[in-house]
């Protein structure tokens, strides 16, 4: 059942992309899993170039993203994100064991108290917890190297925005 509706789901991206040749997204099936907290996860997902993935459920094992491809996190399972070149992660909702960001890659975190813990996590290189603003929902993940903090920036959340926004107006129209 969740292999079909992968699969849908990638064949739907793929007629969309349609005659580009250099985005790529590449399932590779590599049979059923179960990670560490007992949560089972099917396969992994490369994605490469001008590729875009909208993954908002089910479960997968790993997703790697590079070049200039764009990711949006809202909903499901996975136990690793790698990210690395110019590619773009924003992360709404969902849940992931651990991250790795790499060169001149950006993860967008929609959250608010977010702290950070340097000495926490998967090999003691970070540990980032906090709630996102989609659900209010706790989050917290692993960093698998040193960099990858660099990489993540918080979103604020839209009323704060708005206000820095009006502010600036008010500013503005004193002068």
């Amino acid at each position: 059942m969740f292999r079909k509706k992968m699969l849908m789901i990638f064949g739907g991206l793929m007629v969309v992309w349609g005659g580009s040749a250099e985005a790529q997204v590449l399932w590779i099936d590599t049979g059923h899993y179960v990670w560490t907290d007992d949560t089972p996860y099917y396969g992994e997902v490369f994605l490469r170039n001008d590729a875009t993935l909208d993954f908002v459920g089910g479960a997968m094992g790993q997703l790697s993203t590079w070049g200039t491809s764009v990711t949006n996190l809202d909903g499901g399972e996975m136990a690793a994100l790698w990210t690395s070149a110019e590619s773009v992660v924003q992360y709404r909702s969902g849940e992931f064991d651990y991250i790795s960001a790499s060169h001149s890659s950006l993860v967008f975190l929609y959250a608010y108290d977010v702290t950070y813990d340097p000495l926490g996590g998967i090999n003691r290189q970070g540990y980032v917890e906090g709630f996102l603003y989609k659900n209010d929902e706790p989050f917290g993940f692993s960093c698998w190297n040193v960099p990858t903090w660099e990489h993540i920036e918080i979103v604020p959340e839209p009323a704060t925005l708005a206000l820095l926004g009006l502010g600036a107006i008010v500013i503005r129209k004193r002068k």
